[in-house]
Order: structure tokens, then sequence, then C-alpha cells
């Protein structure tokens, strides 16, 4: 990973990397000791042992766990030593403003980038207000995620440009629309054209422009899609072009996985870049909302 750039804030001490508190690998044994013994005692097993054998054997595999455990945090899981610098597209609501604080908190620079001027410029600004004391950087690009391939093209070299020398670490595809909660029939084909653009066609066009990008770096870096309702390929009744283009995102990261793996083996700069899924679950937020309330009303629910 790189050093931090002159202006960075400066990397927060690691928690996994910090020594553990002593009482928590004696409970992990303590627990573990008594676990084994509780389980040979019920199964009869310990009759034919000698006394104390399933606290001696849990204690010693709690203590593997433990040290194995401690291993992996300061290595496997150890969070790099350096802030990253991260794209969050859709990043003036929902899941990307939330995403684009915590990103700040952690000390990390974070890009935001939406498509509504206004909206954007009061999002970062409520992002940098409520990071706190030593927040990365916060920086505002305003840009449509879309179909349009010349667009796209604009607004990735605009977010590259933003960043810095010190090139992006991180783009999240986070950008998405959903035309509301209503059956497709009832739909302009304009609003699942707007779905299919954004969703789909906007997030594939960001990765094929971002991906040489990142592979030319000799860190590399990642692109991660969010999945969302039908990523599953389970049924989205009311948000079938939703639900369609996310089916069809979990698919992409697959394929764009593999064609990363087929490089690496080949030593090519492509193999430098990971691709991935981030599953954030339901939230509350204006998209999941949009259409629902009118609905509702209609239907004599609404307040």
């Amino acid at each position: 990973m790189r050093p931090p750039a002159k202006g960075d804030a400066a990397p927060k001490p690691s928690s996994s990397l910090a020594p553990s508190p002593p009482a928590r690998p004696f409970a992990l044994v303590l627990a573990s000791a008594l676990i084994m013994q509780a389980a040979l005692d019920a199964s009869g097993a310990s009759l034919h042992l000698p006394p104390g054998a399933g606290v001696a054997a849990g204690a010693a595999l709690g203590a593997v766990y433990g040290a194995a455990a401690a291993l992996a945090a300061a290595t496997v899981w150890a969070p790099p030593p350096a802030p990253l610098t991260v794209v969050v597209t859709g990043a003036s609501r929902g899941l990307g403003k939330a995403l684009a604080r915590e990103l700040a908190r952690a000390g990390d620079a974070v890009v935001m980038v939406a498509r509504s001027a206004p909206a954007l410029a009061a999002a970062a600004a409520d992002v940098r207000a409520s990071a706190g004391p030593g927040a990365g950087r916060v920086i505002a690009v305003t840009g449509a995620v879309s179909g349009d391939a010349r667009a796209m093209g604009r607004l990735v070299e605009s977010v590259f440009g933003a960043a810095g020398d010190g090139g992006i670490d991180l783009w999240v595809n986070n950008a998405a629309a959903s035309a509301g909660y209503a059956p497709i029939d009832s739909l302009t084909p304009d609003a699942v054209a707007d779905v299919i653009s954004t969703n789909l066609a906007g997030a594939l066009l960001a990765a094929r422009l971002v991906a040489p990008r990142l592979a030319a770096q000799p860190r590399g870096g990642h692109v991660c899609f969010v999945e969302g309702a039908g990523a599953n390929g389970g049924a989205t009744p009311g948000y079938a072009a939703y639900g369609a283009t996310k089916a069809a995102l979990r698919q992409a990261a697959k394929s764009l996985a593999a064609e990363a793996a087929a490089a690496r083996a080949a030593g090519a700069p492509a193999g430098r870049v990971g691709w991935h899924l981030l599953s954030p679950g339901m939230l509350l937020t204006p998209l999941l909302l949009q259409g629902t309330v009118e609905r509702w009303g209609a239907a004599g629910g609404g307040g």
C-alpha cells in the first residue's frame, strides 16, 4: 500500500493489531475447557478417560484457536498500514452516504459521487461534520452513473483527477435506481431504461473504465458491486427491473473475478484487481421507500 500522502489523515492505530486484554484469551481457554468436559460428561465418554481429560483437551484447543486468531488478526485480517482512498457512487443519501461517513471516520480519504450537485454538497458537508477529529479527506464529484459511455468516461476521469496522484484503492459501485414499487406494465419505458442504465450498464461501464487504471497501480485495487433484492435470483414483485439488475450484477462480479484469477495465474496486470460483492441486507433508505407511500395511501393505508 502507498504511504500516507501529504495532507492525508495519519493512520489510526489498529485495534486488531493491538494486544488483546489478558482476560480475553483466558476466557477463551476456560470456556473451551468447560465445554469440552461437559460434552464428554454428557456423552458418557469421560467414564473411560482419565479425570480432567476433557478440561485439558478443551484448554489445548482453545489455546490453539486463540493463537491462530491472533496470528490471522495480525496478518490476513489486518487493516492496511496507510489510509485508503475509496470512491463511493450514489453517495448523497442512504447506504452510500453512510459508507462515506464511516470511511472518513476510519481515516480514509473518500470520494463521494452523486448526480445532484446540491444534494451531494449537503451530504459531503454532513459527512465532514459528523466524521470528527482525525477524519480522512472528503471529496465531492458530481456525476451520474449511467449507460452513456462518454459521460462515464468523463466521470471516471474527474474522479481520478480529484483523488490525486495517490490513486484509488477501492471503487464502490453503489449508485442505483428502482423506479418505485409498481408492476412492470405500469412503468414508463424511460423508467425501466433508467434502472437498467444506472444499476447495470453504469456499473459495468465504471468497472470497464476503472479496472485498467487500478491494474496499472503497483498495489492494484478493488471494485465492489452492491447487492440488493433479487441478487440471489429470487422473485422481486413490484421491483422486477431492479431485481433483474441486481441478479445480473452478482453474475458479473463472479465472471470478472474469474477473469482476474486467470490473469493472475498468467502474471498479467489485470490480476491485480479484486472483484467483490457487498451485501448490506435490507436498509430503510429513500430508494427502498420510493413509491410505497403513494401505493399505501391509494389503498387506504396512508397516514
